[in-house]
């Protein structure tokens, strides 16, 4: 119900609207109004699935209508699903499996008759399956990419005639086309492969404010026997892909409290059970990474670019730096192996930049030619960011003293910080704007508003400057954009200035190298006022994501236009 009596409603919250069309509308045999189902959402999705129901989709009660455009307000959960797929390709395995393959490349028919390219399935093949298909493929062999599109790795591939029709099952089709964690079910030899045509997948979990697969289930139940069974130095097998891994047991975090100390061993068991929801949300974002070779009490560094050789998994981006005036390769997350390459290299911290280098999901239509001069990049995708960024700190020191360090948790300014980071989602929603809120890992609370990449750097962070001084205005006691240090203390001040190109932040999921091995953690907006930054850590953030879900999964399809908020 949009409009009644000269009244338009498309502002009024859904279930407003609801009521009113309920009143008005005389069910027949042909038109219902679906009853709303008041029960928690965990309830209702385990019994329809129960039930042989394929999953369920619901909006947010409080939300307005958006004439035209995808909101984030409806969510779709699926249970997990099953599908065929064609193999287009092969890559050699390692170790057990060097006689057979690593991983078969796969995708499914388009509606133009080209074969899509949507991912790798390594997983679920028993030993004779391994055999059987290997002497199959071995027939299939082609030199011609069957696929519409090279696939990552391409020099690592042997292509096949797209003959094989598989039946996998995985948890979601991500919004750039590919299937999370697939696993191998049987050959499909019952199917002919143009048979297989993709359905209209519409990203899945990133819609969704809850993904239906648990974190603990995204990882790899053997990559995590691996990783408990290694003694010392040992070598994973991950898929089709191999990582040597150092020092397991070497201690990266003291103990803290209660909390016991941190070993490698458990950083890389955090990295394989998370991989699944923090992969999405680093995902071709160059990194910045912060080693501590000696664990957080020894010395760290920082380290942008990568001159050393690398393995063949991880994917490198070539980009014009301002320091020297020159390319430099910095790296991409793009996998579960690189996120276990950085923990091994003790990279604590995940530094990600503020924008990505590829075009999707709404097709930002900037360069993506990264090097070659400052002129080159600043016209390209990586100078346009994904999000509007407030970075609340707090200068606000415990009673009966006089400084704060920065970072140094109080709970008088966290508490402070909370109450900020209400007042801004207020100030953000009466300008239209959905915002999505995390803690740091340290002191900080961080707010992320998705916009669509229309703007630079420079103007997103003058938006934001705008924003944060208007929060100033309305309390000036509270909160400061001042720069100068001194004039902080007894407040909560707004950083903008980690929105830059040669900025990074760290990433959602993402470990602090602080006592606690403490994680960055989402939030929804009704948990904020009770928040507590340090009871999530490497220990318990796994279970707090399967039990609530990946609060951020859809926050690339809830990008909004903000340039009217500049003038554009």
């Amino acid at each position: 119900m949009l409009h009644v009596d000269g009244v338009d409603l498309r502002q009024t919250p859904l279930r407003t609207r609801k009521q009113v069309l309920t009143r008005l509308l005389e069910p027949s045999a042909f038109v219902q109004v679906l009853a709303a189902i008041d029960a928690p959402p965990r309830r209702v999705f385990d019994s329809l699935v129960a039930q042989g129901f394929e999953g369920v989709v619901a909006k947010r009660a409080d939300r307005p209508y958006r004439s035209g455009k995808r909101s984030a307000d409806w969510i779709k959960v699926k249970a997990q699903q099953t599908e065929e797929f064609v193999v287009g390709g092969f890559r050699q395995g390692n170790g057990g499996r060097t006689s057979t393959f690593g991983a078969l490349l796969v995708g499914q028919f388009r509606a133009d008759g080209s074969l899509g390219y949507m991912g790798r399935v390594g997983s679920g093949f028993r030993e004779e399956v391994l055999v059987a298909m290997r002497a199959q493929l071995d027939q299939l062999v082609v030199d011609e990419n069957p696929f519409s599109a090279e696939p990552p790795d391409a020099k690592l591939t042997t292509y096949v005639r797209h003959e094989l029709v598989l039946e996998l099952k995985y948890a979601e089709v991500t919004w750039a086309g590919q299937v999370r964690a697939p696993v191998f079910l049987r050959e499909r030899t019952d199917k002919s492969p143009h048979d297989v045509v993709a359905a209209a997948h519409d990203g899945g979990a990133a819609l969704s404010t809850a993904s239906s697969v648990p974190a603990s289930d995204a990882g790899d139940a053997s990559l995590l026997a691996q990783i408990e069974a290694g003694r010392g130095d040992t070598t994973l097998t991950i898929g089709g892909d191999s990582l040597k891994v150092t020092n397991l047991d070497k201690e990266m975090w003291p103990a803290s409290g209660d909390l016991p100390p941190v070993t490698k061993r458990d950083l890389l068991t955090y990295f394989a059970k998370m991989g699944g929801v923090i992969v999405p949300h680093v995902a071709n974002r160059p990194l910045t990474l912060t080693r501590y070779p000696n664990g957080v009490a020894g010395k760290s560094f920082y380290q942008k670019q990568w001159t050393q050789t690398m393995p063949p998994f991880v994917t490198p981006v070539a980009l014009w730096t301002d320091e020297n005036s020159a390319d430099g390769d910095y790296l991409l997350c793009n996998n579960v192996p690189t996120l276990l390459w950085l923990g091994n290299l003790a990279d604590l911290t995940l530094h990600v930049s503020l924008a990505r280098t590829v075009p999707e999901p709404e097709g930002a239509s900037a360069s993506t030619t990264f090097g070659g001069s400052k002129s080159q990049i600043e016209k390209s995708l990586l100078n346009y960011p994904d999000f509007l960024l407030f970075d609340l700190d707090p200068f606000i020191p415990e009673e009966g003293e006089t400084s704060v360090q920065k970072n140094a948790l109080t709970r008088a300014g966290f508490e402070q910080t909370r109450r900020v980071a209400l007042w801004l989602k207020e100030l953000l929603d009466s300008a239209g704007l959905r915002s999505f809120v995390k803690t740091s890992g340290a002191s900080d609370i961080h707010i992320f508003v998705p916009i669509v990449r229309k703007l630079t750097y420079d103007v997103v962070r003058a938006v934001c400057n705008a924003i944060a001084g208007a929060l100033v205005a309305t309390h000036p006691k509270e909160v400061t954009t001042q720069f100068d240090k001194t004039k902080r203390i007894g407040k909560v001040y707004i950083d903008v200035n980690q929105i830059g190109r040669i900025k990074s932040l760290a990433a959602i999921y993402s470990p602090r190298a602080n006592p606690g091995a403490p994680v960055s953690m989402q939030l929804r907006w009704d948990e904020v006022a009770q928040a507590d930054p340090l009871t999530y850590n490497i220990w318990t953030a796994p279970d707090r994501v399967t039990a609530v879900g990946d609060i951020w999964a859809g926050i690339l399809e809830a990008k909004q236009d903000v340039r009217s908020l500049v003038d554009l």
